[in-house]
């Protein structure tokens, strides 16, 4: 069973989903929203059953009238999903898009025209080989010096694979532990979201969540920063 704390309730509410249920996902996931000419520019969303909330990376603060449903604001994308990513820029067809995953399936959201892509769902063994079904995590690894620069991370139990983004293909020697490459963060995430540009210092970070406990990443350093975990609630207020 998997616990986490829905964000969406008045008050904190102690929920339990099992993973492959009836409904399938686990409910909740994360990702940036890219850059580009509409509201969803440089913004952060959260996903949870069939709702969402959209976080603005700029001043670190959730958007006025959420949460939202996801069915009347992002056509065509399932509830309950398991996991979302922003694809970076590339010069193929990850370039500046939003890709959901629900059990052994995924979508793909174009920002420009703010719909899904023609064609999708498509199965993950397809469309991405050798990545798992019914992931837990996964993130944009944003922007440094090191082998991380560019790439797509999906995480499941204790295990993490790398996604080469101009190559489209699943990085050699993957998938590898979590514990022996992101030290200090834990097993089994529930999402995580790459928080995009800002004056602040979230900018060009990773966050990584599991319950009422967050971790973030520092994309430059390779490394948790110091005094992580923090609280979702006290330091995202309005997500739990």
């Amino acid at each position: 069973m998997k616990k986490f704390i829905s964000f969406f309730g008045p008050a904190i509410l102690f929920m339990a989903i099992a993973t492959g249920s009836a409904h399938g996902g686990d409910g909740l996931a994360a990702t940036y929203g890219g850059y580009s000419n509409n509201p969803t520019n440089n913004k952060m969303y959260f996903f949870d059953n069939n709702r969402y909330v959209r976080w603005l990376s700029a001043n670190s603060k959730m958007d006025k009238g959420y949460p939202a449903s996801i069915v009347n604001n992002w056509p065509g994308v399932p509830g309950n999903l398991d996991a979302s990513l922003y694809a970076g820029y590339s010069s193929g067809a990850f370039n500046n898009k939003i890709y959901l995953f629900k059990n052994k399936q995924y979508w793909r959201w174009n920002l420009e025209t703010r719909k899904l892509d023609s064609g999708y769902p498509k199965l993950i063994q397809n469309g991405w080989p050798g990545l798992p079904d019914n992931i837990d995590a996964a993130v944009y690894g944003g922007y440094s010096a090191s082998s991380r620069n560019n790439k797509l991370y999906f995480f499941k139990g204790a295990y993490y694979y790398r996604w080469d983004i101009e190559k489209d293909v699943l990085d050699a020697g993957y998938p590898k532990l979590i514990s022996a490459n992101w030290p200090g963060l834990p097993n089994g995430l529930d999402m995580a979201v790459y928080a995009g540009v800002s004056t602040q210092d979230r900018d060009n970070k990773l966050y990584f969540f599991k319950g009422n406990r967050y971790w973030r990443w520092n994309v430059e350093a390779g490394r948790v920063d110091a005094n992580y975990p923090l609280s979702v609630t006290q330091q995202w207020p309005g997500l739990r």
